[in-house]
Order: C-alpha cells, then structure tokens, then sequence
C-alpha cells in the first residue's frame, strides 16, 4: 500500500510540473497574475516580486519535486538557495533538507495556468496583496496569490554578475636595481677610536658611545659600546659592520656628559686603512653633551675649543 501511495504522489508531481510546461531541470520565471509585471527575484538580497530584466538569474528557479511527496522545493539559479519560512518571513538561502518550511505545495487553479504557492509548515500562501511578496492566509479569488511559474527561454549569464575571468598568474617583476653601488661581495668596515692622551687627564667615558655608517643618506648600520663603571671604555675601542653598501661616512656620537677625549680616528675597509684622523698625543675632538668639558687641561687640545655630543668622518 506504501508503495502504491508513493507512486501516485510521483505521478501527482509528474502531472503537475507537465501543467505548467516544465521538467526539473528547466529554469522557471514565478509571475503575478495580478500584477503581471512583477516576479518572484533575489537580485537585490531580499525575496521580492518586481519588474525584471530577460537575463536575471536572480529571477529563475528551478522546482525541485521531493521523492514520496506532493511537494516540491523552489530553487534559485543565481545563489543556488531555497525559498523557506523557517524564520517566519519568506527568505531564499541555505536549507536542511528535512525542512518542511522550504517544502512548497503547487495548487492548480482550474487548469487556469497559474497555481497558489503554498508553505508544507505554516499553511501559508505567497502573495502580494498589500504591495510586497509574503507569506499569510489568503481569500480564494485573489489574483494576488496566483502565479505563473514560466519556463525561462533566457540561456545568457546574468547581467549583474558577469563572469570572472580566470585567474592569471601575475609576471613577476624584474628584481628592482640598487639605488646605490654595491660591492660585489660583503666588505668589513672598522672604525677605531684612540681615546688615550699622554697629556690630559680623565680621557675615557663611563657613557654610551655609538657610531653609525651611513651609504649617502641610508643609515646602514649601527654599533654601540658602554662604557665600564670605573669611566674605562678601553684603549682603541673598535666598532664593526659586515656589508656589501659602499660606506661614504660615519657618525660617531654619545648619549651623556661624561666627555670622550679621541685622539685618532681610523676606518678599515677589511684590512686597508681608508681614513686617519688625528695623531698620537696630538690635538683631537671633545664628545660630550655637556659643551663645559672642554675647560681645564683639555682647553687648546680640541677642535673649536668645544664639546660636541657627534662628529661626522667622511671616507675618502
């Protein structure tokens, strides 16, 4: 008996979807019969009835039929969602197929070619009685809930959502060319500072001391020594860089008042010397931040007679 229940809802559903002109695999347009300008589209998110235009995939459905059933499900061809009630309002989107909300039933209305749209869950029919698309109870002689579900004789893609060409592979970008000049191989700068005078007194630092090599104007790299508690740096401090930019000059500065006597400055590019500053026990530069240190016994030993908190030595 189950078996033969089964079959004539098939052939039930059969002979609906030949009345309206269409198998499961045609793409149908839901018109009004009331206002036969307006259908049943998602083109702008919401489920409306409205005007469309011939190539709108948001206007086209597919009618589902479900196995065992007189129902059917009411596909979109744009979004591939379902129209349901399941949230209490007509909306198209993502399903469970057990959902009886997005099971529809397809009511012949005396062979007349339009059919009412009925809800399996709620009871309720879509219509636009009172303007827009809904989902309520119905009068009988409303042409409001009554529509034409048209096989869609459009085959172009819709116009609003146009085919994306396939991704390419973007050409890579030829390696961009340095700025600026580039040994072939990376070269090892050393500066070596002399802060030891025969002569004056008091010639170390207990203060940071940094120096800075720069290539034009790009700060390449950055060294720095603290001085010991007992204001010892260290005779012939050295400061090292490893790099292939082609150092044009160096910054050599400190962060405090605790003034560095240099005696002589030396830059090794590997192992040639490439700039001497200054001579053993001879006249130098004052680097403090406080300008007052170069009083007393260092006064007439340094350059300008002042203190300066950084020097700058360019390469020859």
């Amino acid at each position: 008996m189950k078996r033969i229940i089964s079959q004539l809802l098939i052939t039930a559903c059969i002979t609906l979807l030949m009345a309206m002109n269409v198998n499961a695999n045609d793409f149908t347009r839901i018109q009004n019969r009331w206002k036969a300008n307006q259908y049943i589209n998602i083109e702008k998110g919401p489920v409306v009835a409205s005007n469309i235009e011939q190539g709108w995939w948001s206007a086209q459905w597919q009618v589902l039929p479900i196995q065992g059933t007189k129902y059917v499900r009411i596909k979109n061809r744009w979004k591939g969602t379902y129209l349901h009630n399941q949230n209490r309002r007509l909306e198209s989107g993502s399903i469970q197929m057990g959902w009886w909300s997005a099971q529809w039933e397809l009511i012949n209305i005396s062979n007349s070619g339009y059919f009412q749209i009925k809800n399996r869950w709620t009871g309720e029919y879509i219509h636009n009685q009172n303007g827009k698309v809904q989902l309520g109870a119905i009068k009988p002689g409303w042409w409001s809930a009554q529509w034409r579900v048209k096989k869609s004789q459009s085959t172009t893609k819709p116009v609003t959502m146009p085919a994306k060409p396939a991704p390419t592979r973007p050409t890579p970008k030829p390696a961009p060319k340095p700025s600026r000049p580039l040994w072939s191989s990376a070269v090892k700068y050393s500066v070596n500072i002399d802060c030891v005078h025969a002569h004056l007194s008091d010639t170390h630092t207990a203060n940071r001391i940094t120096v800075k090599f720069y290539a034009g104007s790009a700060l390449i790299a950055s060294k720095y020594k603290n001085g010991a508690a007992n204001d010892v740096l260290g005779y012939w401090p050295t400061f090292v860089t490893n790099t292939r930019e082609k150092i044009t000059h160096v910054v050599v500065s400190t962060n405090g008042g605790d003034a560095l006597f240099i005696d002589q400055l030396q830059v090794f590019k590997n192992n040639e010397r490439i700039l001497w500053e200054g001579r053993d026990n001879g006249g130098g530069w004052c680097l403090s931040t406080d300008a007052r240190d170069a009083n007393g016994d260092w006064s007439g030993n340094i350059a300008g007679n002042v203190c300066r908190s950084s020097y700058r030595f360019n390469l020859r």
